[in-house]
């Protein structure tokens, strides 16, 4: 019989930098978890969910970022933190994600496994993080392309913008 180690003890760096709270000691609720709902989730994200999204756009390491376990950045006092894992926040227009086709979104993820995320959940995905920096920075300069966004395309696509322009009142 393997005997796991505790390698957390009292430590609580990600339970406390999570910005969705989906992470309580020893388990991550992937239905609050950044990562699962701009990689995985194929549905409309719950708006109470969309402030702690902030401007993330696919996936998030912030619990990677801290973890003296995982961390890429060396945070292991033997070096051991594999590169592999070393967090990606990988930057995007997101006007031009809103306007993306088919085509552009498979030409931006051509050697990527970005290409998981579909067209419909990269503008969501988009439109939360626009909302975000809307609230964040205090203007409302990106309302007319959400307006539009509520008015055309798939029903994801009208539900989120209606959703993001709600929390912008």
């Amino acid at each position: 019989q393997t005997v796991e180690t505790d390698h957390c003890g009292s430590c609580t760096r990600c339970i406390d930098a999570c910005p969705t709270d989906a992470i309580t000691p020893y388990e991550v609720d992937a239905r609050r978890c950044i990562s699962y709902l701009t990689i995985e989730r194929r549905e409309r994200i719950d708006p109470a969910l969309h402030e702690g999204m902030g401007d993330w756009v696919f996936g998030c390491d912030v619990c990677q970022d801290v973890c003296p376990h995982n961390s890429p950045r060396g945070a292991l006092p033997t070096g051991r933190a594999n590169p592999v894992y070393a967090p990606r926040r990988e930057g995007f227009d997101l006007l031009e994600v809103l306007g993306w086709d088919e085509g552009a979104r498979r030409e931006a993820f051509t050697t990527s496994s970005m290409k998981r995320a579909t067209l419909d959940m990269m503008r969501r995905n988009a439109m939360i993080a626009l909302g975000n920096i809307m609230v964040r920075e205090g203007h409302r300069r990106y309302e007319g392309h959400l307006r539009i966004a509520a008015e055309e395309g798939s029903p994801m696509k009208r539900e989120t913008a209606m959703d993001v322009l709600k929390r912008l009142e």
